[in-house]
């Protein structure tokens, strides 16, 4: 119908298809989700709550896989891939609040006066 009306066909091939791309561009980036901006807050108050009472010295092992899951938290979190990005946070501020009390007990059996 619009050959008859007297468009070129080379340019409403290239304008149909510029369309298709927004409208599955658009499409894409609402399947994205909402941010997960509370997670991302409680993960790294936790990391810095950690930090603070020494659990990369006295839990390393859990500091280091909350570390590990943050990292890859971000990573999908920039790539704006919200649902991963949410399982990640949620599993580093399960790792660093278990290091921060690790950290505190051993502080406590230990005889550390700053483990509050």
């Amino acid at each position: 119908m619009l050959y008859k009306l007297g468009f070129n066909a080379k340019i409403l091939d290239k304008f149909i298809k510029g369309i298709t791309l927004v409208g599955l561009f658009s499409f894409l980036n609402a399947c994205a989700g909402k941010p997960p901006l509370k997670d991302y807050v409680l993960a790294r108050e936790a990391k810095n709550f950690a930090q603070k009472h020494n659990a990369n010295k006295h839990a390393n092992a859990l500091f280091y896989k909350g570390g590990q899951a943050y990292k890859k938290a971000m990573y999908f979190y920039d790539r704006r891939e919200h649902d991963k990005a949410l399982e990640y946070f949620t599993l580093a501020r399960r790792y660093f609040e278990k290091a921060e009390v690790k950290a505190r007990l051993k502080m406590l059996d230990g005889g550390g006066e700053d483990f509050l």
